[in-house]
Parts: C-alpha cells; sequence; structure tokens
C-alpha cells in the first residue's frame, strides 16, 4: 500500500514510518525542511520537501491510498509572536493537506492528536 506521512521528523511519525516500511509499504513523507541526515532514517522512505504551493503537486504526483497526519506544532508555552507559525502549522497546513487529496481523488486519512489534549485528564483541553 503507499502511505503519504506527516510527522516523520518527529518520534512518533520516525517510529510509524519505520515500522510502515518494515510491514511492506511504500513509505512518502512530506518535510518542511531536511532534517540532520543522522536523524533521516535509513529505511526506504522516500521524503518530500514542501511549500505551501508543492503541497498539492507532491499529493496528486504520489497519489497515496492513504494519507496518515502526524505533525504538529506543539508549544507548551508560546509567545504573542508564535501565533501565525502556529496556526500555519496545525490549520493551514493540514487544511491545504485535505485540499490537495481532494484534487488528487484521496479519499483515505488518518489525524491523529496529542497527549496535550487531555491535559491533567481534562476531557478535552
Amino acid at each position: 500500500m503507499k502511505l503519504l506521512l506527516t510527522g516523520t521528523t518527529g518520534y512518533i511519525g520516525k517510529k510509524t514510518a519505520e515500522f510502515l516500511v518494515k510491514s511492506g509499504h511504500e513509505v512518502h513523507s512530506l518535510i518542511r525542511k531536511l532534517p540532520d541526515s543522522t536523524n533521516m532514517s535509513k529505511e526506504n522512505i522516500q521524503y518530500h520537501l514542501i511549500t505551501q504551493s508543492s503541497i498539492k503537486d507532491i499529493v496528486c504526483n504520489v497519489k497515496p491510498d492513504i494519507v496518515i497526519h502526524i505533525a504538529s506544532k506543539f508549544l507548551a508555552a508560546h509567545d504573542y509572536d508564535d501565533v501565525e507559525d502556529l496556526i500555519s502549522s496545525n490549520i493551514t497546513f493540514p487544511t491545504q493537506l485535505l485540499d490537495a487529496m481532494c484534487l488528487a481523488g484521496v479519499e483515505n486519512f488518518i489525524n491523529t492528536g496529542t497527549s496535550w489534549q487531555h491535559y491533567n485528564s481534562a476531557t478535552y483541553s
């Protein structure tokens, strides 16, 4: 199965990508910047460097069976100047990803959350 993942430069995303490759899946990863090569998996993961304008082209070219969205921007505490990047990373990017999926005819989407949504055992925070 051909999969497109976000968040593979983070710990959970990297481990998820490695597991999926070992399970026999073709894994493509959307990344915003090239990570230090020591952090890149030695596994057979195809990395695609994105910009706002390239998301659509990448999704249309890869045409994955499933998109798995693990990426997020998290700051335990933020400043006023962080708001634009938080919105871009957590709202604009996934919205553009969903729109690109529609244009490419990709219908299967898995979205993840974070333990911070339930901070201090709250039902939802």
